[in-house]
């Protein structure tokens, strides 16, 4: 028996389970599976899809590299076993997939049973202590991982008191700092402000502190996955808001040309920049309607730079936190001089 997680100091003293142990990054599990001859992946899916199609739910983060993984490999058999149970939320994108890959699918009443959340384990009072260090060390504008368990949970309630009580949570490390804390901590000065910039939150699952910190106003930092365009962002060369000087940005900076590729389009439709329902056609970008509009970027009044300029008010993709889901977006005013989407709403 193999273990997948193994609790810090739980077989002290076993030395089975000390030389059979493997200490595996994530990103590397599913290829130690599979070198440890994995042949059955059994897992509860959720019906509903497209004609056949399930879903993986909240877990195709493994199954899905294991199975492709699998079929790498010169004759590997690999059996999926799907358990259907509407009662787990069907999830889509990557984590939907056809009947068809399933080798067995078990359905009926009999799986159709009740899902339950892991019991949350109570907080003691060294956990709020650890909890309370670590919150004064976290900076505004960083980036924040949390595991499963009564020591995050802790961190992100100390975290939400820094944004809403501030005074408590300054006389909480006040009290818990000592003369041996601050001499380990010299090059760490306590941060006690509340968030300006906001956390953003990255993690394989979300944990529910990670939701309060949201509605705490704590998990706002806006991440975009474009490196040339985060960076543009933080060093407030532009903002989040669509315009003319999001195009312009890009491309002084050298992430799209002018004229514009149909690469270049798809990079800012993927992004929420240019209208998704924009074609390529002869060099020309197509409205929905059917008409061409000019593929450049100038700064000119007239030259067209904020057409397409429509889907969503500020960029797609854009959650607060990376876990399998994106935040709603708001949709766009169509304020923008030649934005196709004020002429549509106008006649709307």
């Amino acid at each position: 028996m193999c273990e997948f997680f193994m609790q810090p100091g739980a077989y002290l003293d076993n030395a089975n389970a000390q030389q059979n142990y493997v200490s595996a990054n994530y990103t590397h599990v599913p290829r130690d599976l599979l070198d440890r001859g994995v042949n059955v992946i059994a897992q509860m899916v959720a019906p509903g899809g497209q004609g056949d199609n399930y879903s993986l739910s909240c877990n195709p983060d493994l199954t899905l590299p294991l199975l492709e993984m699998a079929r790498s490999r010169d004759q590997y058999q690999l059996l999926l076993v799907g358990e259907a149970n509407a009662q787990l939320p069907f999830m889509g994108g990557d984590a939907e997939i056809p009947a068809t890959d399933f080798d067995f699918l078990l359905e009926g009443e009999t799986f159709d049973t009740p899902l339950f959340a892991a019991p949350s384990l109570p907080v003691d009072l060294t956990d709020y202590a650890l909890a309370f260090h670590i919150a004064s060390l976290v900076a505004d504008g960083g980036t924040l991982q949390v595991g499963i368990g009564a020591l995050g949970d802790a961190v992100c309630h100390a975290l939400r008191l820094r944004q809403t009580d501030n005074d408590l949570f300054r006389e909480m490390v006040q009290d818990l700092t000592s003369d041996d804390t601050l001499q380990l901590r010299q090059k760490l000065p306590p941060m006690l402000e509340p968030f300006r910039q906001g956390l953003y939150g990255a993690s394989e699952m979300v944990p529910p502190g990670f939701l309060h910190l949201r509605r705490a106003r704590v998990m706002t930092r806006e991440v975009y996955p474009d490196a040339a365009l985060q960076k543009l962002i933080d060093s407030d060369e532009i903002s989040t808001a669509v315009n003319e000087e999001t195009l312009l940005a890009l491309k002084n900076c050298g992430r799209i040309s002018c004229p514009l590729t149909p690469g270049d389009t798809a990079f800012l439709q993927k992004l929420g920049i240019v209208d998704p329902s924009y074609s390529w056609r002869g060099h020309k970008l197509l409205t929905p309607e059917g008409r061409k509009r000019n593929a450049t970027c100038t700064a000119n009044t007239g030259g067209g730079a904020c057409w397409g300029v429509a889907s969503t008010k500020e960029y797609a993709g854009a959650p607060g936190c990376t876990a399998g889901f994106t935040w709603v977006r708001n949709p766009c005013t169509g304020s923008c001089a030649s934005c196709p989407m004020k002429s549509a709403r106008a006649s709307a």
